[in-house]
């Protein structure tokens, strides 16, 4: 089965009230960071690249609570 994504918001206006909507989400950026290995980078793609990871985490759930419902 192919993976599922959602993708990420591509505008700072839209990555900048998700990011601030929820302590957390700064962890997914820094997480985010040290995947791709980089120590300055453009702060929208970082963030996109967060809200990416969080979106991922997300999908797998529902993927993981939809295959329960079908078993």
């Amino acid at each position: 089965m192919q993976a599922l994504r959602l993708e990420t918001d591509h505008y700072s206006f839209n990555l900048l009230p998700w990011l601030g909507s929820d302590p957390k989400r700064i962890a997914y950026c820094s997480e985010a960071q040290l995947e791709l290995g980089i120590g300055k980078v453009h702060g929208a793609k970082l963030i996109a690249k967060g809200q990416q990871r969080e979106k991922d985490e997300v999908m797998a759930l529902v993927r993981k609570s939809l295959l329960a419902l079908c078993m």
